[in-house]
């Protein structure tokens, strides 16, 4: 079904001829060399590669993180939750117009996200107490271990 889907929308792309941009004329002559590794393709290749790990990361993270949890059943709704909520994002972030140039958006999201990611990095102890998630599970991240609040258990041997 995806590949289908794949295949049908690239062909529906390709026959937009009124979306193409105009042929532009060679300015300088043409010379055998690596288009490759010329102007934005190896950066677009970097990108597409980390967004790759990214993806395939998130679902081993988040299921290993439930199941250690033992709440195996959370693993659905936190993906559903995931995936649902990138299309109103990207949707409403494309209803803006947008008066600063896309560097500068890439600059202030970069300001955002570092802070925020070593926050909770920081703080995932506070996150993961007896508190606020009661679970079985014995806590084996570092992160965890080092928490006052959460009282060292003893692991059971595997049988």
């Amino acid at each position: 079904m995806a590949v289908s889907l794949s295949v049908a929308g690239g062909f529906f792309l390709a026959a937009q001829r009124g979306s193409a941009p105009a042929p532009a004329a060679r300015s300088t002559p043409h010379r055998r060399s690596r288009p490759l590794l010329h102007g934005g393709v190896l950066p677009l290749i970097g990108l597409h590669l980390g967004i790759g790990v990214f993806f395939g990361a998130l679902q081993v993270s988040v299921t290993a993180f439930v199941v250690e949890h033992g709440q195996p059943g959370a693993a659905a709704p936190i993906f559903a939750v995931s995936s649902g909520s990138g299309l109103p994002a990207g949707w409403l972030y494309g209803l803006r117009r947008w008066r600063a140039a896309p560097a500068v958006h890439l600059l202030i999201a970069t300001g955002d996200l570092i802070p925020a990611t070593w926050l909770l990095l920081t703080s995932a102890h506070r996150f993961t107490s007896d508190a606020w998630w009661s679970s079985p599970a014995p806590r084996s991240h570092p992160l965890w271990r080092s928490s006052p609040s959460s009282p060292s258990r003893p692991s059971t041997p595997a049988s």
